[in-house]
C-alpha cells in the first residue's frame, strides 16, 4: 500500500512539473476536465458498455505532507459527467475514474484512467514570452515629463499565461494599479479586443515632471458571470522624464599615447536629477596607423579642474553642472592592432545612472555626435 501511494504521489509530482499532460488510460479512455469557476470542475467521459457504474477519485497535488486522495463520487452506469463543487480556489487537482463491474459477486475494474492536471486559479501574468514582466519591458518604457507609456504585452502571445484549466484562455482585460500615497489603487481597466494592435500599452498622463511612480498589473477573466483575477505583478517604478536624457560631453585633454591618460567633461543639462555611477568607459582611437581599443578607470573627478577628488564613488553631476573626469587606461582590458582605416576615428562610451535608469552614452569625438539610451 505504501508503494502504491508513493507511486501515485510521484505521478502527481510529474504532472505538476510538466504542466498540462494527457495521460493514456489502461483502455485509452479519455477523461476531459473543464473549469467552470474557481470552485467548480466538470468531468466528462465516454459511456462504457457492460459496466455497473463509475467511481471518481480526486487527488490534491502538493508536497507529500499535503498530498491527498479522496473518493468523491459513486455514479451509476448511465452517467457520463460529474461536477465537483467541493474544490478550492488557487489549487491544483487530478482525477482518477474507475469504471467497475461485478464478477462472481466481486467488484472489478473494467476501465480506469487519469484526467489531465487542472487548476482552479489564474496564474500570475508574464507580460513577455521569455522574461519576467519587470525585466521584459524595462528598455521599452516611453516616458516624458508629462506622461508615462508602458507596453504591457504583445498581442501575439497570451497575456496572463496559464490561466484556468489545462488550456490557456485569453483574459478579457488588464487592470492597472497605481501607487497613491502608501496604497496601490485600481487606476484603469484595459479591455482586450483588437487583433490589429501589436502591443497593448498603458498610458498615464496624470504625472509630474521628474517624479517617480509605481505600477502593478493583473489580468482578469469572466467565467459564468464571475470575474476571476490573476495575482498582481511585481511593482514597476517609472520616472516621468525624457527617455533620451540630455547630457553633453567633451574631451578636455586628448588621449596621451605615452601616459595612457585622457580627460573628459560631463555636463548635465536636465533641470532635475543627478547623474551618478559613472563607470565602464571604453575608448577607441584610430590614427590610420594603429587602432587602440582601450578601457579606462576614473582616477579622480573635479568640478573646477583645480581640486580633484579620488573617491569616485561620491561623483555626481548635478543639474546644470559640469564634472571633469581624469581617466587612466586599464592595461589588462586594452589592446592595439594594425589599422586599416583611411581616415582617423575617435569614439568613447560611458555608463551612468539618472534616477533609476542606467544609461549608455556613445560619443564620436571627431564629429561631436552623441547617442544616449537607457539599458
Amino acid at each position: 500500500m505504501k508503494n502504491i501511494k508513493q507511486l501515485l504521489f510521484t505521478i502527481c509530482l510529474i504532472l505538476v512539473a510538466a504542466g498540462s499532460i494527457s495521460i493514456n488510460t489502461y483502455a485509452a479512455k479519455e477523461i476531459n476536465t473543464q473549469v467552470q469557476s474557481t470552485n467548480k470542475i466538470k468531468l466528462t467521459w465516454k459511456k462504457q458498455k457492460g459496466v455497473k457504474g463509475y467511481k471518481i477519485y480526486r487527488f490534491t497535488c502538493g508536497n507529500e505532507s499535503t498530498w491527498k486522495k479522496e473518493l468523491i463520487a459513486s455514479l451509476d452506469k448511465n452517467k457520463t459527467s460529474f461536477v465537483d463543487k467541493k474544490v478550492k480556489e488557487n489549487q491544483t487537482y487530478n482525477y482518477y475514474i474507475c469504471a467497475y463491474y461485478y464478477k462472481n459477486s466481486k467488484e472489478k475494474n473494467k476501465y480506469s484512467g487519469w484526467s489531465d492536471q487542472v487548476q482552479t486559479k489564474l496564474a500570475k501574468p508574464r507580460f513577455d514570452e521569455h522574461e519576467d514582466w519587470h525585466e521584459g519591458i524595462y528598455g521599452l518604457v516611453k516616458t516624458s515629463p508629462n506622461q508615462i507609456k508602458i507596453p504591457i504585452g504583445p498581442v501575439s502571445s497570451v497575456i496572463g499565461v496559464d490561466v484556468l484549466g489545462t488550456n490557456s484562455l485569453k483574459p478579457d482585460g488588464i487592470e492597472v494599479f497605481k501607487k497613491v500615497g502608501k496604497k496601490y489603487v485600481s487606476y484603469k481597466k484595459i479591455k482586450i479586443k483588437s487583433k490589429k494592435k501589436k502591443m497593448y500599452y498603458f498610458t498615464d498622463k496624470n504625472v509630474k515632471k521628474g517624479k517617480t511612480y509605481k505600477y502593478k498589473f493583473r489580468t482578469y477573466k469572466k467565467i459564468n458571470g464571475k470575474t476571476v483575477y490573476t495575482k498582481k505583478t511585481n511593482a514597476f517604478a517609472v520616472c516621468a522624464m525624457n527617455n533620451h536624457t540630455s547630457v553633453d560631453v567633451a574631451v578636455t585633454k586628448p588621449f596621451d599615447t605615452q601616459e595612457k591618460t585622457m580627460e573628459i567633461s560631463i555636463t548635465n543639462q536636465n533641470d532635475y536629477g543627478d547623474f551618478t555611477n559613472l563607470d565602464a568607459i571604453d575608448y577607441e582611437f584610430d590614427n590610420t596607423i594603429i587602432n587602440y581599443y582601450l578601457s579606462f578607470d576614473i582616477e579622480s573627478y573635479s568640478t573646477d579642474q583645480i581640486s580633484w577628488n579620488t573617491d569616485v564613488t561620491t561623483c555626481k553631476v548635478e543639474p546644470g553642472n559640469t564634472v571633469y573626469l581624469r581617466l587612466k587606461e586599464i592595461k589588462s582590458h586594452s589592446y592595439e592592432s594594425e589599422s586599416d582605416a583611411t581616415s582617423p576615428t575617435e569614439e568613447f562610451s560611458l555608463c551612468f545612472k539618472h534616477k533609476f535608469y542606467h544609461y549608455v552614452l556613445d560619443y564620436d569625438v571627431i564629429t561631436n555626435k552623441k547617442d544616449v539610451y537607457h539599458e
